[in-house]
């Protein structure tokens, strides 16, 4: 009876060994977290071009009155990461010996497992000498003085 090669079997498990290091991208891409822009460094008193050099160029402004004027601006949200796709990479590298990331490009925009950091936006009150009023989310009722709400301290309780 003739021997059997082994050298198919070799070749494969050569092929196979050489292409799970190339796993792991999309495990890391999955993981990525990105910080928000720190809205908290603007503070009651700066200027619209701190804003500016913060946030970029405001998106619309609107002039309520002469007194103030808003200014619409885009600022990044948190990227958390996603460990349960991560979980489910892991396991589709470990099944397909690392061609799972070859079928699945990270660069594809259409991909569902690339993810950008999403973008909000904010309204910004200045006054007539350009210092900040106050902060507001993009769907807030913007009030004409230019200033948030300020609500009432709670009573103290008399003994």
């Amino acid at each position: 009876m003739p021997r059997r090669s082994t050298l198919p079997v070799l070749k494969l498990l050569l092929v196979a060994a050489c292409m799970t290091p190339l796993g792991g991208c999309l495990v890391v891409e999955s993981t990525r977290t990105a910080p928000a822009t720190p809205l908290s460094v603007l503070k009651v008193g700066s200027t619209s071009a701190d804003a500016a050099r913060l946030l970029g160029e405001p998106l619309r402004t609107w002039r309520p009155n002469d007194e103030v004027v808003y200014r619409l601006y885009p600022f990044k949200r948190p990227l958390k990461g996603d460990y349960a796709a991560a979980g489910g990479c892991i396991l589709m590298d470990a099944i397909t010996l690392g061609m799972f990331e070859l079928l699945m490009p990270i660069d594809d925009k259409n991909n569902e497992l690339h993810r950008e950091q999403s973008v909000a936006r904010v309204w910004i009150s200045f006054d007539a000498k350009d210092h900040l009023l106050g902060v507001f989310a993009e769907m807030d009722v913007l009030p004409a003085d230019g200033l948030p709400i300020r609500h009432a301290p709670a009573p103290e309780a008399h003994p």
